[in-house]
């Protein structure tokens, strides 16, 4: 459980160096989550997903992780599934910002993708773990990735999925990881057709994956044209023979889906290279500050903000009020108490 992680490894063991578990979350993922519970749960609340979202962030302070939101910001990908990302803010994520603050939750927003900021934060052990449902956050190059064992609860049980394994396990890099979204489907594209995930894993281990990733990050023009060409040949002719013996078996009608243009080598650079706060045209174009993991820190929650949010929002008088920080806000706060 979360709960364990933070008292076994990072409390006793002091495995982040400082005594604390501090656990990146995609704010856009917990929209989406807790709209769901919101739909699915009791009615009787102003904003069912306001409620929600309260209620789970009392959960995760109980927890004793130290949790940092992570927002979407301006250059978040325009198209994903093949399909156009509203740009326009959403009133929740508003709302949502106002309850963190509240809270005494950090939040930041992000260059572009939060996941992708999130993995770099992870990568560069200013956060230790990403808590997410979503793959992309491998590729991307997160070092510790943490889900529900059961889907939509952020109290309970969590897998413990990290780069180190993966490598040590299942001999899988980050290169492996990016070549098998390209190649099985991820946010930025659809994949190779009829090419599922058995056979985008025995692919990888080909040798084709390290070769793409380092072309599309060194080559460009007439020169990263030619290489794809060739690359392409050799993706097709392992399709056909399984000369490596790594697939189930060989797949013709999947080498003559390999079209002459794939992959889209944007697509590669999206996994490889996206914007975060330690890109250089981030940090020249935005003037963004570089966050350490000293600047992440839990304050004391705002009594009197929190009932303002919660009458104007939430419940609907004073009792309700009362109610809900006797049986959930102070047992939260006086675990934060404990942990410091």
């Amino acid at each position: 459980t979360l709960w364990q992680l933070a008292l076994q490894d990072y409390y006793a063991q002091n495995k982040g160096g400082d005594g604390r578990f501090i656990v990146g979350f995609d704010a856009s993922l917990w929209f989406y989550d807790c709209s769901a519970l919101a739909r699915s749960g009791p009615s009787g609340a102003r904003i069912p997903q306001l409620t929600t979202l309260f209620y789970q962030l009392l959960n995760i302070l109980s927890t004793l992780i130290v949790p940092l939101f992570v927002f979407d910001g301006p250059g978040r990908a325009t198209k994903k599934w093949n399909k156009l990302v509203k740009m326009t803010r959403s009133w929740l994520e508003r709302d949502f910002q106002w309850l963190l603050s509240a809270l005494g939750i950090p939040w930041i927003i992000a260059p572009g993708d939060a996941k992708a900021e999130l993995s770099n934060l992870s990568k560069e052990h200013v956060i230790d773990a990403v808590h997410s449902e979503d793959s992309d956050t491998l590729p991307f190059g997160a070092t510790t990735v943490l889900r529900c064992a059961t889907p939509n609860t952020y109290n309970g049980s969590v897998k413990e999925i990290t780069s180190e394994r993966l490598h040590n396990q299942a001999s899988l890099s980050r290169e492996d990881l990016i070549f098998f979204a390209v190649l099985s489907g991820g946010d930025f594209n659809k994949g190779l057709k009829d090419c599922g995930d058995v056979t985008a894993l025995g692919l990888a281990k080909c040798g084709l994956r390290r070769q793409l990733v380092l072309a599309v990050q060194e080559l460009s023009g007439s020169e990263l044209s030619q290489f794809l060409s060739s690359w392409c040949q050799d993706l097709r002719g392992e399709l056909n023979t399984n000369s490596h013996g790594f697939l189930n078996s060989k797949h013709p009608h999947i080498a003559q889906n390999v079209q002459d243009d794939f992959p889209n080598p944007d697509i590669v650079r999206a996994y490889s290279t996206p914007l975060t706060s330690s890109s250089s045209s981030s940090s020249s174009s935005s003037g963004s500050k570089t966050l350490h993991r000293t600047d992440i820190q839990l304050q004391s929650p705002s009594i009197s903000a929190l009932a303002r949010i919660g009458m104007a929002h939430i419940w609907k008088d004073a009792s309700d009020v009362l109610v809900a920080f006797h049986n959930n806000l102070w047992g939260a706060m006086c675990m934060q108490m404990l942990g410091k």
